[in-house]
């Protein structure tokens, strides 16, 4: 009986998963070897045998399950036990036919019921174990014939549970409420729809012989994995900056209306190359190279390397920013006069749509926020990124068609210390390892340590992790940089057919799928190229339609201040119904049916989520365990007193940028 489990842990049970397998290969080699011999006695006692060899399977399955950490040598382990699951089936199906010639335990309909009744009660006991938290962790079952286990596992209170199943599969009797994905980009979504704060632990399983593979399973428990991580990553960052998001949004709504959207620039760029500069410390070695390809190719800046390119004399042709911290330090001391170009996300620090740039375009991020606020916007294309600017110019050069898209200065790593380019305005930074090399600090108490992690207590240790490296081997790295760089790797992935993508940093990490050469070999392809980017820019502004651009923005601030005045009307009848409701049950029933209106004013609570999203999920997580019902009043009004707070905080800010529209 074969099981292949994947969970995030920090043992290494592979290699006794792998001996595992053997040994019951080897038992079950032995006892064909005996029925073909016709030696009935001694293949009996043979088969009886492997009983116990096959509890040994379970019990390195189930450690696997619960203690599982990726290592080096996994892909080669897994090959062989792809290989090992082939020949145990085969043999297993010798054995199976065999026994019901010689009519030993040959099971009636009913008895084999019982029996896979008791088996899938025996596999919820090992994946609901002791550690196991049915409430907050998530559970993907891999591979088709799981109903039943899944009817059993929600019956024992699992909460999140996903079934992927290949293409041409059926899940037909899958509980309601749960999600069936067929492909990796449809767990990522199912997986990234899953909020909760809590949510660590996941476990991918596939049931014995049903043809899954090892490599399936550990396919897709790897891929939750990243998802899992990329969105505490997204939710530390919206929870500590939510306010300042939604502020800065609401601020920039004039200017935005007042600029052309990166959209613009879609035809004049298609084709175009670009090279996307970031302040890696490879920066060092090549950034003089970047100056051959101006008039070749688009050199869009990333906010933290503008520094490093004004110091070395290379004029950008566009900067880029996303965070909505101020990170005016970035642009200190440096003119914009002779830059074609910045391009801000719609809710960076209002100053910089002043820094002076000849012109300024616009993108909304991929938060809820301006999911919302963008809808109704024409030609304004939302990029996503991963919490990295350099992933989200990944995203720009998409959006335009460019190729090739080259990356300079993207590390994802640190050497000898080095966080940043020496060139960098935070060059300053410096990394220390512990003295087992397992985890870092920073050291050097200066004003960029505090966009260094989005979300992370930047002076608390950090675990350090291997990465492939650019020259082959590993480097060291840290976690959100694992994430940037498999973010880049699906990006690069999901490129257009014949779009090539080059990374030139000539150190940091190797990216998978992309092409990595030399800058001078870049500049050498595309000498015979030519791009007017000042040309490009003056017609992308002259063809936007301004006058309609700016009522489009009028529009969608009166839709928001209607949308948050029916909020506080709301908030208004439940703090009078809680009241009634006290002591009284039929008031309450009609507080509870009540309180279901605050979803229904979806496009106010988009904004109040995003505005006090720890606050609010705390509350929700907290009122799922109530019972009682005055427990459950004092709790409504809790949550009314946030978000009636988060109202009037944002719809003053929506005022605000209504009147300076008007």
């Amino acid at each position: 009986m074969l099981t292949f489990a994947v969970m995030n842990a920090n043992l290494r049970p592979l290699h006794a998963l792998l001996s595992a397998m053997k040994a019951l290969l080897n038992g079950i080699e032995e006892s064909c070897s005996l029925i073909a011999s016709g030696n009935q006695a001694e293949a009996e006692e043979a088969v009886v045998g492997l009983e116990a060899l096959s509890k040994s399977l379970d019990q390195a399955q189930i450690a696997l399950s619960q203690n599982y950490k990726p290592g080096d040598d996994d892909e080669a382990m897994l090959a062989e036990m792809g290989a090992l699951a082939g020949r145990i089936s085969a043999g297993q199906k010798t054995i199976q036919e065999w026994l019901v010639q010689q009519q030993v335990e040959v099971l009636s309909p009913e008895e084999v019921a019982r029996a896979e009744s008791v088996q899938v009660s025996s596999i919820a006991d090992s994946l609901l174990h002791a550690k196991w938290d049915p409430q907050i962790d998530l559970l993907v079952l891999v591979g088709p014939e799981c109903e039943a286990l899944a009817q059993e596992l929600v019956r024992r209170g699992q909460r999140y549970l996903i079934l992927y199943l290949s293409e041409g599969e059926a899940g037909e009797a899958w509980p309601s409420g749960f999600s069936v994905c067929q492909s990796m980009r449809e767990l990522e979504r199912e997986v990234g729809a899953i909020r909760c704060r809590r949510l660590s632990k996941i476990t991918a399983y596939s049931l014995p012989d049903t043809g899954v593979s090892a490599q399936l399973v550990n396919e897709v428990g790897v891929t939750a994995q990243r998802v899992v991580e990329a969105v505490a990553v997204a939710q530390r960052t919206h929870e500590r900056m939510g306010e300042l998001w939604v502020k800065n949004s609401m601020n920039n709504l004039p200017a935005v209306a007042a600029n052309p959207s990166v959209d613009a620039l879609i035809p004049a760029m298609r084709g175009q190359a670009v090279v996307i500069v970031s302040p890696g410390p490879s920066l060092d070695k090549n950034i003089a190279q970047l100056a051959e390809l101006k008039g070749h190719a688009l050199i869009l800046c990333t906010n933290h390397a503008f520094a490093a390119m004004m110091k070395a004399g290379v004029m950008p042709d566009m900067v880029i920013s996303f965070d909505p911290q101020d990170l005016s330090h970035h642009f200190e001391n440096w003119p914009f006069d002779d830059i074609e170009a910045i391009i801000l996300s719609t809710s960076v620090a209002p100053n910089l749509f002043s820094l002076g740039a000849k012109h300024v375009f616009s993108f909304p991020d991929s938060s809820e926020f301006d999911s919302f606020t963008y809808r109704k916007i024409s030609g304004q294309s939302q990029l996503q990124g991963g919490g990295s600017v350099a992933c989200v110019s990944m995203s720009l050069a998409m959006l335009w068609g460019c190729s090739p898209i080259i990356f300079v200065g993207q590390d994802l790593s640190f050497k000898d210390g080095s966080y940043y380019s020496s060139l960098s305005c935070d060059s300053g930074i410096r990394t220390v390892e512990s003295s087992d090399g397992s985890s870092f600090t920073f050291k050097n108490d200066v004003q960029g340590l505090r966009e260094v992690g989005p979300g992370d207590d930047v002076r608390a240790e950090m675990p350090i992790v291997e990465l492939p490296g650019y020259y082959g081997g590993t480097i060291k790295s840290r976690p959100l940089f694992a994430l940037f760089m498999r973010w880049l790797e699906s990006a690069t992935a999901a490129c257009e057919e014949g779009v090539e993508v080059f990374n030139c940093t000539e150190g940091g990490v190797h990216i998978q799928g992309m092409q990595h050469i030399p800058l001078a070999e870049a500049v050498l392809r595309l000498s015979n190229r030519e791009l007017d980017v000042a040309g490009m820019c003056a017609a992308a502004t002259q063809n936007t339609d301004l006058l309609t651009r700016s009522e489009e923005f009028r529009d969608l601030l009166n839709h928001i201040e209607q949308a948050l005045q029916r909020m506080m009307a709301l908030l208004d009848k439940l703090g009078e119904q809680v009241e009634r409701a006290r002591g009284d049950p039929k008031e309450f029933n009609e507080l509870i049916a009540m309180e279901r209106l605050l979803d229904g004013n979806s496009d106010a609570m988009v904004m109040l989520s995003m505005y006090r999203q720890k606050a609010l999920m705390e509350m929700v997580e907290s009122r799922a365990s109530l019972t009682g019902t005055e427990e459950i009043i004092e709790s409504s009004v809790a949550l009314y007193g946030i978000l009636r707070e988060a109202t009037e905080g944002v719809r003053k800010f929506a005022l605000e940028a209504l009147n300076r529209l008007n």
